[in-house]
């Protein structure tokens, strides 16, 4: 999706629409800003050019471009930051981005790594490490969304195994979790339109580390 878009800059009334849209693509379910190609009712730019944060998004208009916009924004909302860094410092919202990218351009290996942390877990809890063990529900909530509570595998690495699996829709009625998995299961499905991947390499990737439980050795 990201690819798609435009290395043009865009002026402060556009930086701020195009944050409008992403924050309401985060904080609403019915809405979604790659549906709707980033726009929305809100914003009238008399009223916009009144606002005290007017200067804030002239600001990242002059330094990002429109898809580095989409991108800053989007970094910040998924950090769980509800106003997408307006109110933080200039380090904070720009190293919430640089983090954002260094996990994206190392995607790989992230997906890796946190896989090779699932097969540890599972290994030691005396588990057979084949794909159906990561979605089972024994803490009220899938494996997968237990370790990710636990800071021990990424946000990007669970949106990925939905994207492959499927499995936030096929576990939903089994899990007992009503305070974190909801909004858990909201972000994923928020975040996966931007996550840009080759599915076919990925899911080898994944057979490879947990295969089907009839390929397993």
């Amino acid at each position: 999706m990201l690819t798609a878009q435009k290395e043009t800059q865009t002026d402060a009334f556009g930086a701020y629409k195009l944050y409008l849209a992403l924050r309401l693509h985060f904080n609403s379910d019915s809405y979604d800003a790659v549906k709707y190609n980033f726009k929305t009712s809100g914003g009238d730019l008399e009223k916009f050019r009144n606002k005290p944060e007017a200067y804030w998004f002239n600001a990242l208009a002059k330094k990002y471009t429109f898809k580095q916009l989409i991108q800053v924004f989007l970094a910040q909302f998924l950090a769980g930051k509800k106003w997408g860094g307006m109110h933080t410092s200039q380090a904070d919202f720009e190293g919430t981005y640089t983090d954002w990218l260094r996990k994206i351009e190392s995607l790989t290996y992230t997906f890796e790594q946190d896989l090779a942390t699932l097969k540890v877990h599972l290994e030691t809890g005396g588990k057979q490490c084949v794909l159906s063990e990561l979605f089972v529900c024994d803490s009220g909530r899938p494996f997968v969304i237990d370790r990710y509570h636990r800071k021990q595998i990424t946000l990007e690495t669970i949106t990925l195994l939905d994207i492959l699996t499927g499995f936030v829709l096929k576990c939903d009625t089994d899990v007992k979790d009503t305070i974190l998995w909801p909004k858990t299961k909201r972000l994923i499905k928020k975040y996966e339109p931007f996550l840009e991947l080759d599915r076919s390499k990925f899911r080898a990737i994944l057979l490879q580390n947990f295969p089907l439980r009839g390929e397993a050795g």
